[in-house]
C-alpha cells in the first residue's frame, strides 16, 4: 500500500507547526495501511501518533485539515482524491494475486488459467484453422465471387473449404525442399 503526497503539500504545510504536519502524514499512512478510507477512530491514535500533545489534533481540526466526527476523525479534508479507497486497493490486490497464480500455473505447464495471449492456448486454436481460407462475398467492385468446395484432408479427416474462383496454383500449398 502506498500514500500519495503531492509536492504542493509542502506549501500548504507552511501554515501548520511541524508536529501537526507530521501527525497528518502519520494519519494518512495509518489510514491507508489499515484500509480505513481516511476515517480514523479516535481510539486508534495511540497506534500511530507520536505526539502526546492534544492541541495538535485541535490545530488540524481548527485549520480545516481534519473533521471531528464524534468517535473518529476524517483526515481527508485536504486532497482526498490523492488516496485510493480500500475497495480499489482490495480489487488491485485480488487482480495481482490472480495474475501471480496464473503465472505460477503457466510456468508449471498448467494452462487452465492462461489467456489468449499464451502461445500454448493459441496453439490449440490454430490447429483447427483451415489451410485454405474461405473467401465468399463480394470483391472490390461489389460483385459476388467465390464458391465453397469441400476438400477432405488426409491427416485429420476434417473438411476444409477452398475457393474455386482461384487458379489451382493459388489453392495448393507451395512446395518446399522440406516436403517429403
Amino acid at each position: 500500500m502506498w500514500t500519495k503526497l503531492g509536492s504542493e503539500l509542502l506549501d500548504a504545510f507552511e501554515e501548520l507547526p511541524a508536529e501537526a504536519a507530521w501527525l497528518h502524514i502519520q494519519a494518512l499512512l495509518y489510514s491507508n495501511r489499515a484500509g480505513l478510507d481516511l476515517d480514523i477512530p479516535k481510539r486508534k491514535f495511540v497506534k500511530f501518533a507520536h505526539t502526546q500533545d492534544p492541541t495538535v489534533v485541535d490545530q488540524l481540526v481548527g485549520e480545516g485539515w481534519w473533521e471531528d466526527r464524534g468517535s473518529s476523525y476524517y483526515v481527508g479534508c485536504y486532497r482526498p482524491e490523492w488516496q485510493l479507497s480500500a475497495d480499489v486497493v482490495e480489487h488491485r490486490r485480488q487482480q495481482n494475486a490472480n495474475r501471480q497464480e496464473r503465472k505460477r500455473r503457466h510456468d508449471a505447464a498448467d494452462h487452465s488459467m492462461c489467456t489468449d495471449r499464451c502461445p500454448e492456448v493459441t496453439r490449440e486454436v490454430t490447429r483447427d484453422v483451415t489451410r485454405y481460407p474461405v473467401r465468399v462475398g463480394t470483391d472490390r467492385n461489389g460483385t459476388a465471387s467465390g464458391r465453397k468446395t469441400e476438400v477432405p484432408t488426409k491427416s485429420t479427416g476434417t473438411t476444409y473449404y477452398r475457393n474455386e474462383d482461384y487458379p489451382a496454383s493459388a489453392q495448393q500449398r507451395p512446395s518446399s525442399e522440406y516436403d517429403g
